[in-house]
């Protein structure tokens, strides 16, 4: 079962890797990866997990242009809609 909401986000953090370079594009294509791999699982993940990746793109949002950071708060959006969604907290 695949989530669009965290497929949302890993599209858009493709993107916003696509317009940067060092780290952040590392760190940002490895969140996507994540993404992508979370929303094909059967099983929703969990938040201290969901949690971890938002925080990483609240980071790394501080550490590239504004266009850039644009992308990755868009990104981050989509994921607190998808947390929304799982049980608990």
């Amino acid at each position: 079962m695949a989530y669009t909401e965290l497929q949302r986000t890993a599209e858009l953090l493709r993107e916003a890797a696509a317009d940067c370079t060092g780290e952040p594009k590392k760190r940002l294509e490895g969140f996507a990866d994540e993404c992508d791999e979370l929303a094909e699982r059967e099983k929703k993940p969990d938040h201290g997990r969901l949690d971890k990746i938002q925080n990483g793109l609240h980071e790394i949002a501080g550490d590239v242009d504004p266009e850039v950071a644009r992308q990755v708060q868009q990104a981050r959006k989509a994921l607190i809609s998808f947390r929304k969604t799982v049980p608990g907290v």
